[in-house]
């Protein structure tokens, strides 16, 4: 069999657990109709929840790649963090100074994601334990580097890009469909992306089939902690400023935007097509949450209940996986 055809293969095979999410995303906006109102199931609220996905999307990519070889990503809440202070602190409402800031910026998550990495391979660190660990001295880092008070302002750049729209089409949405597409490609089209596809079906199946496990790991912590600061940069766009514990919100959502859209917990299958969707699923119910009304805790425990069920209602394809 062709390499093309094992591809397709793949794709065909795992088409049906994230086709699943994005029926999952239709009912729940035709739902919104009656239980938010007309307003919220349009066109422009559409648009609202794909910039409000779009911190879930990004963040999002790098773990489900993560989760492909069978690992898991805590550290992205502070990474997030990090590059966001960073951001505001270094560039400080001046777009001129974007052209190093963000380079900046995403090396020290690419420094941060192969520590990351080094964790797993080298030192045979539970993914767990050491990206909690690193979760924790990255908190550390910015109480010492902001004392307690980040600065700065975002730039209007980044502003325009999480608000402003061109013939009615937000920015954030076109960039994100752009995203969605190149990281389907790198995981589905690129020897890449089967290399993490191989390692996290069977590592010693692998191994003997050439595949370095050290190579691999590093890069999907890399990438990991990239999509992480790229979301940290955004939500100092969407807020206009950066704010200590800033990334702590999307934790679970960027792993349950994984689980949802059909990937395996346990490694090897998944696709970034299914969690784009969980992270539009997972927008959406939170903000029809947020319109009922509801205090702050019950929105909680009704937004972690929909979660679970969600996760349950996925929970044998993923044994078959």
């Amino acid at each position: 069999m062709s390499t093309l055809a094992r591809r397709n293969q793949r794709w065909l095979a795992t088409a049906p657990r994230w086709l699943a999410a994005y029926v999952a995303v239709v009912a729940l906006f035709v739902a919104s109709y009656w239980l938010v109102g007309p307003d919220f199931a349009s066109l422009d609220g559409l648009w609202n929840i794909l910039e409000l996905a779009s911190f879930i999307a990004l963040a999002g990519a790098g773990q489900g790649l993560v989760v492909l070889t069978g690992g898991i990503d805590l550290s992205i809440p502070w990474v997030m963090t990090l590059a966001g202070i960073l951001t505001t602190g270094w560039a400080n409402d001046q777009n001129s100074s974007l052209g190093w800031t963000i380079p900046a910026v995403l090396a020290i998550a690419v420094g941060v994601g192969l520590v990351n990495g080094l964790g797993v391979v080298a030192l045979g660190i539970s993914p767990v334990v050491f990206t909690i660990g690193m979760n924790v001295i990255l908190e550390g880092v910015v109480l010492v580097v902001t004392g307690g008070t980040p600065r700065g302002q975002a730039p209007p750049l980044l502003k325009a890009i999480m608000h402003d729209r061109v013939a009615g089409v937000p920015i954030i949405a076109v960039l994100l469909v752009v995203f969605a597409v190149a990281v389907s490609l790198l995981m589905s089209r690129t020897s890449f992306g089967q290399r993490t596809y191989a390692l996290g079906t069977s590592e010693s199946v692998a191994r003997l089939s050439g595949v370095n496990r050290a190579a691999v790991l590093l890069g999907v912590y890399a990438f990991s902690a990239v999509t992480a600061a790229l979301a940290g940069i955004l939500l100092t766009g969407y807020a206009s400023q950066s704010y200590l514990g800033m990334g702590n919100a999307y934790l679970l959502p960027s792993i349950a935007a994984v689980v949802i859209g059909g990937s395996s917990i346990l490694g090897g299958r998944g696709h970034y097509a299914g969690t784009f969707a969980g992270a539009i699923f997972l927008a959406l119910l939170g903000s029809v949450i947020a319109a009922t009304g509801l205090s702050n805790a019950m929105r909680q425990v009704l937004f972690g209940l929909v979660i679970l069920i969600a996760v349950i209602a996925v929970r044998d394809r993923i044994g078959d996986t």
